[in-house]
């Protein structure tokens, strides 16, 4: 079944979107782990970054395919580029996790341990 947005409902959004939106601090329990990864040893990091690598390499693959679905829309349909802006947004954070990891990884081949 379709849905669609009723007139107040559709009011109503776009003032929430107008908000200005919150900033939440960031909490990622693989860099708070690596920060005190002199307690951990260099192999249990390379284990940890060798994993958010896989994981970003991942997303990369499923935005892929979203990308695609996106641009299969009609070219005139209205929320197509605003699609496919967020779908950038995310392969460019994930393709920045891959390079960080990548160098990551390459530091911690220099550590003992």
């Amino acid at each position: 079944s379709v849905h669609a947005l009723t007139p107040a409902g559709r009011t109503r959004l776009v003032e929430l979107m107008r908000e200005p939106p919150t900033a939440t601090p960031p909490r990622n329990g693989m860099l708070l782990r690596l920060f005190f990864g002199s307690v951990l040893g260099a192999e249990a990091c390379r284990e940890l970054v060798a994993d958010a690598r896989a994981q970003a390499v991942a997303m990369l693959g499923t935005l892929a395919a979203v990308r695609r679905d996106a641009e299969a829309e009609a070219a005139d349909l209205p929320q197509r580029p605003y699609w496919l802006m967020t779908i950038s947004a995310g392969e460019h954070s994930a393709r920045a996790a891959i390079a960080w990891a990548d160098e990551t990884l390459a530091s911690l081949e220099r550590l003992p341990g």
